[in-house]
């Protein structure tokens, strides 16, 4: 996929990008760490990617949830693609269905406009449907994960949700099936909602580069999904 991508006729050699480059003092902050990074047993696990399979594949793990089903996105830019389709569909089943988004400032009114979309869909038809803005509170700076929680299935990865992403992006993504990171997961999902985690987050942001480590070391092989 690299090589491919890399030698298509819209990419352009970096000594000929002639880039501006601005002058920055290195970041510095931490932050305390509450959630340790685990090994834990996947059971299988799966690399998608946009344009090509992620959509479809991402959207089946969303259709399948039966009991919970926990989003994390900066933002939610399209009401009307297929992750919000099936989010509601999830819920109008039973499902229980959160979804944390960012209230940095530059996407808190945005977020907060579809909160309220959202509330009053759920409202109306009683939905078991929650929609929240991070209260981070020192925990970290902003809300920058893209993931989802599907009962026994975690997926990680770069896709936001948006009609852009999922179309036009170079997007890629790991989808953990498993008992074990899904419940490490939702540990640290659950203090991010609550507000009361004093750690960054590593779980949801980190567990991309872990993912392909923990099927290596369970003796588990990545499976590659298939495209449209």
């Amino acid at each position: 996929m690299f090589e491919r991508d890399a030698g298509w006729r819209d990419a352009i050699p970096w000594a000929e990008f002639d880039p501006t480059i601005a002058e920055a003092e290195p970041a510095s902050g931490e932050y305390p760490t509450a959630f340790e990074a685990e090994s834990v047993t996947v059971e299988r696990t799966e690399l998608v990617v946009a344009p090509d399979n992620a959509a479809d594949r991402i959207t089946d793990v969303i259709d399948r949830a039966e009991e919970s089903l926990w989003v994390v996105q900066p933002t939610v830019s399209d009401r009307s693609m297929p992750f919000v389709r099936s989010l509601l569909a999830a819920a109008e089943r039973g499902v229980e269905v959160r979804l944390l988004l960012s209230s940095a400032w530059y996407v808190e009114e945005d977020n907060r406009r579809l909160a309220r979309w959202l509330g009053e869909q759920a409202e109306r038809e009683d939905l078991p449907l929650t929609v929240r803005l991070a209260e981070p509170d020192g925990a970290f700076d902003r809300i920058h994960a893209k993931g989802i929680i599907a009962d026994d299935s975690v997926v990680l990865g770069s896709v936001n949700w948006s009609n852009n992403s999922i179309r036009d992006n170079r997007e890629v993504a790991v989808i953990l099936h498993g008992s074990e990171p899904a419940a490490y997961f939702r540990e640290v999902y659950a203090a991010d909602w609550t507000g009361e985690s004093r750690s960054l987050p590593i779980g949801l942001v980190g567990a991309v580069a872990l993912a392909a480590g923990f099927a290596v070391a369970f003796g588990r092989t990545i499976r590659f999904a298939p495209g449209r």
